[in-house]
């Protein structure tokens, strides 16, 4: 049985905060155990 050789996986460098402003939209808090 001969041993399969993966490839080496580059290092994830992740992407720095953005400094933009960002609009996020407003959602109702439901609460489910009231229900």
């Amino acid at each position: 049985m001969s041993a399969t050789t993966i490839p080496r996986v580059p290092h994830y460098e992740p992407v720095p905060v953005t400094q933009a402003d960002l609009d996020y939209a407003d959602f109702p808090i439901i609460d489910i155990s009231k229900a």
